[in-house]
C-alpha cells in the first residue's frame, strides 16, 4: 500500500507539472533514491521514470544559482526549466543519480 501510494504522489507530480505557471520553476527534492521503502526515499526506477518524463517533456535542469538569477530578474525566465535537489548528500546520489543526470 505505501508502495502503491508513493508512486501515486510521484505520478500526481508529474502530471501536475504540465499545468503550472509558465513563468515558475518547478523544484523537486529528493531525499534518497533507494529501494529502503522508506517514506522519505525513492526508488531508483521510480526515479529514472521521473528524469525519464522530464526529458521526453522537453525539461532542461538548472542549477538553484541560475534559478536564483530568474528568480530576482537578473536573467529572463525559459521555458521548461526545472531544479532538482537532493539533500544529506547520501552516496547514492552520486552512485545512482549522477550516471542518470
Amino acid at each position: 500500500m505505501k508502495k502503491f501510494l508513493k508512486e501515486g504522489l510521484s505520478r500526481g507530480l508529474l502530471i501536475t507539472s504540465r499545468f503550472l505557471p509558465s513563468q515558475g520553476i518547478p523544484i523537486l527534492t529528493y531525499h534518497s533514491i533507494d529501494s529502503s521503502g522508506s517514506t522519505i526515499s525513492t526508488s531508483q526506477e521510480v526515479f529514472k521514470s521521473h528524469i525519464e518524463y522530464l526529458s521526453d517533456q522537453g525539461f532542461r535542469t538548472i542549477s538553484l544559482r541560475a534559478y536564483y538569477d530568474r528568480f530576482t530578474g537578473l536573467l529572463p525566465n525559459s521555458e521548461r526549466e526545472i531544479v532538482l535537489t537532493f539533500d544529506d548528500g547520501f552516496k547514492n546520489n552520486y552512485d545512482v543519480v549522477f550516471p542518470l543526470m
